[in-house]
């Protein structure tokens, strides 16, 4: 039973960059990764009706993005790791506080430079709540080198950063 960190994530094979270099900078760790993105629930009752948290992670997650998340489990078999992904549907400071609390989280892995990206007009960035929070924030930044083959495929996970 490994630390939970949450990973903040756009659901694209960029954000999972963040995953791979902590899980080069952390070779010994024994972590659970909780990849998050903020979501709003719907509004209208019809909407609320027939809303599932896991077909709209399925939605948002799309083939590319799961490609990436297999490719690093592969990649990175000799750690001790688990990797899941969960929408936070809060609205406020406090609601994250429970979502962090329930999970019992105490780090976040965030990246640098890199900005995450809107998912459609639910999706928002929770990187406001994670500055907010009591959270241990660890930074990495990275860089894809402009030389690989296989620029802006889920195939750049491959290669070291």
């Amino acid at each position: 039973m490994g630390e939970n960190i949450i990973v903040p994530t756009d659901f694209t094979v960029e954000s999972l960059f963040t995953v791979k270099k902590f899980l080069q900078q952390n070779p010994d760790a024994e972590v659970n990764l909780l990849l998050v993105h903020g979501y709003r629930m719907p509004l209208s009752i019809t909407e609320l009706l027939f809303f599932s948290k896991a077909a709209q992670l399925s939605k948002l997650a799309g083939k590319e993005f799961n490609e990436g998340l297999t490719i690093l489990r592969n990649k990175y078999t000799h750690q001790r790791i688990t990797i899941n992904a969960d929408l936070f549907l809060g609205y406020n400071q406090a609601a994250f506080q429970n979502f962090i609390g329930g999970y019992r989280i105490a780090k976040a892995v965030v990246p640098k430079s890199y900005r995450l990206k809107s998912t459609g007009d639910n999706g928002f960035d929770i990187m406001k709540f994670i500055r907010k929070s009591d959270l241990k924030v660890i930074e990495y930044d990275w860089a894809i080198s402009a030389g690989l083959p296989e620029k802006n495929h889920v195939s750049e996970l491959l290669f070291d950063l």
